[in-house]
């Protein structure tokens, strides 16, 4: 009996592990493949279409100014990294994935600007690839600055953001996250560089897996059982 008690517990625990850790859905490091500049497209400079080295998912850019630059910059402890030159307001890295059979979405990246790179964007998300919706603000750093060998953790230029509140983006066929260059000034609070730039590296969209109604049912039963077994050792025990 106790071996049978063991085992429930054990299989109790690995399904509620199951049920609640996260998976990544598609992740960037940008290592795979090389970004170049792209002549004009519509309806503006594109930085091409870049697919997950992790998971499945779109990741390009788009800015106003055809004299953009694309490139794969040295990244945050890695040799290449996504970046562009000539930010404007309105500018933006834009990422596209499914979410089907997933919730509790999460995100991270890294992204660093020089002193006279972009300061300010914005995360928004869409369900449809044409109208978006704002979730938060934030602000790039100079500081620290990033080599190719040692990469930075916790600081000014790591970002995570807890979208699960937001159940529109559980289960759905496509959705597009979008980086958005916000305004017009630099991180040394002067006009942005024209030929600057920002670098983008390790974007990663997580999930929390739906669980199957099999599964939940296997999880009740679990419960039910344990709760019953409790339920009559109760007992003996009262009657001893």
């Amino acid at each position: 009996m106790m071996k049978s008690i063991i085992w429930i517990l054990s299989a109790t625990g690995l399904a509620c592990a199951q049920l609640s850790g996260q998976t990544t859905l598609a992740g960037w490091t940008f290592e795979a493949g090389s970004v170049s500049s792209l002549p004009a497209t519509v309806p503006a400079p594109s930085g091409g279409f870049l697919s997950a080295n992790v998971g499945s998912g779109t990741a390009t850019a788009v800015h106003a100014s055809g004299d953009s630059l694309w490139f794969s910059s040295g990244g945050n402890g890695s040799n290449r990294g996504f970046a562009g030159t000539t930010w404007a307001n309105g500018d933006y890295f834009q990422f596209s994935i499914s979410t089907t059979g997933y919730s509790s979405i999460t995100i991270t990246w890294d992204q660093y600007s020089p002193s006279d790179g972009p300061r300010d964007f914005r995360l928004s998300y869409s369900m449809n690839g044409t109208n978006f919706t704002n979730s938060t603000t934030f602000t790039m750093s100079d500081s620290p600055t990033w080599n190719t060998s040692t990469p930075q953790t916790g600081t000014a230029t790591n970002f995570s953001i807890d979208l699960s509140a937001v159940s529109a983006l559980a289960n759905a066929n496509s959705v597009y996250f979008r980086l958005t260059n916000s305004s017009a000034a630099a991180v040394n609070g002067g006009a942005v560089g024209y030929y600057s730039y920002t670098v983008l590296d390790n974007f990663t969209i997580s999930g929390t897996a739906i669980p199957e109604p099999a599964s939940m049912a296997f999880l009740a039963s679990l419960l039910s059982f344990l709760s019953m077994l409790g339920w009559r050792r109760f007992r003996v025990s009262s009657l001893s």
